[in-house]
């Protein structure tokens, strides 16, 4: 029965396009545009947008263009979808199943955590949320899963190409590896480190191909344009409160954000077990910090916060179940 309900779960999340089929979003009609301009051999990063909501969230970010600010796997990742299935949207449910299958097809196949995984993300209400507006994050779910396996499984070069990937479709996930890094130190030599380094951006940077090569200026516009933009007045986070009571602390967040990025690495390398779940829980502490100190982060953003503390879930039921110290030592 339990099973029946889950199954319902997915069959609602794959209503939500038919019920929704133009959300008033940016994003939406972004990327769908942005897939349209691939598939025509255009380039969708030259495309100038109109403030579809009238300056009301000081859209125009200091009056600078609205153009594509996405990094390409996503659009990538999305392209099938828009062509086989009409709507872009069915590709977050799919990567979402993605993960749960990959986390049940790791970790010995086990029905209970396939159930317990497809429950956690799809009764999760802001699951719902992120289909229906289309946010990207969800995209990274299967990658997670693919890195924390590789782990459990010590795959050392898998983790870091898998990393590199995880880094090249969020701007907020490259502080991800240093705790990766801190991680290995007691296993890598330091020619062992250099060469996952690189594969860990070999990966990365072939993510962004061909736009590296052909345009490599719009990359860094999408980087430039949320660091010359204001704070957003609705954004979920302290510099964004502040910012609608009219105090800018931007810069000031700025650099304590590195401050407490520091500190988190500094008490990661001075703990004395490393496991993957303690890697889980370093990395939402890292996400966290930058997103309550952000000028802009919305419930997309703590959406990652939710889908790794599923993959900790997960994992924890499997390490509890085999028993393995690995794992289960220093939960």
């Amino acid at each position: 029965m339990a099973n029946i309900y889950l199954v319902c779960f997915i069959l609602f999340s794959l209503i939500v396009p038919f019920l929704y089929p133009e959300p008033f979003i940016d994003l939406f009609i972004i990327l769908k545009q942005s897939i349209n301009d691939l598939v025509h051999s255009k380039n969708p990063y030259e495309r100038v947008y109109s403030d579809i909501y009238g300056g009301t969230y000081n859209y125009a970010y200091g009056k600078q263009d609205i153009k594509l600010v996405y990094w390409p796997i996503n659009i990538y990742l999305l392209t099938p979808f828009q062509i086989i299935f009409g709507d872009l949207r069915y590709g977050n449910i799919f990567y979402l199943i993605s993960g749960c299958l990959i986390l049940f097809l790791a970790l010995k196949r086990d029905l209970k955590i396939l159930s317990i995984s497809i429950m956690l993300v799809f009764t999760c209400p802001y699951t719902f949320y992120m289909i229906k507006y289309s946010w990207i994050d969800s995209l990274s779910f299967p990658f997670f899963c693919l890195f924390f396996v590789s782990i459990i499984y010590r795959k050392k070069a898998l983790s870091f190409v898998f990393l590199g990937i995880i880094m090249s479709m969020k701007l907020y996930f490259l502080p991800l590896l240093p705790l990766v890094v801190v991680y290995y130190h007691r296993e890598l030599s330091l020619a062992e480190y250099f060469k996952y380094i690189f594969l860990t951006f070999l990966s990365f940077f072939i993510c962004f191909l061909p736009f590296l090569i052909i345009d490599s200026k719009s990359l860094l516009y999408s980087i430039d344009y949320f660091k010359n933009s204001n704070p957003r007045y609705d954004s979920l986070s302290i510099t964004g409160y502040l910012f609608n009571k009219g105090i800018d602390v931007s810069n000031f967040a700025n650099y304590l954000t590195f401050v407490a990025l520091a500190i988190i690495y500094y008490i990661f390398y001075k703990n004395r077990n490393f496991t993957p779940l303690s890697l889980i829980k370093y990395f939402v502490l890292v996400l966290f910090s930058i997103f309550i100190l952000s000028k802009q982060a919305f419930g997309n953003y703590y959406y990652n916060i939710v889908l790794l503390s599923i993959c900790y879930i997960i994992i924890y039921i499997y390490s509890f179940k085999e028993k393995s110290k690995i794992l289960s030592y220093g939960v």
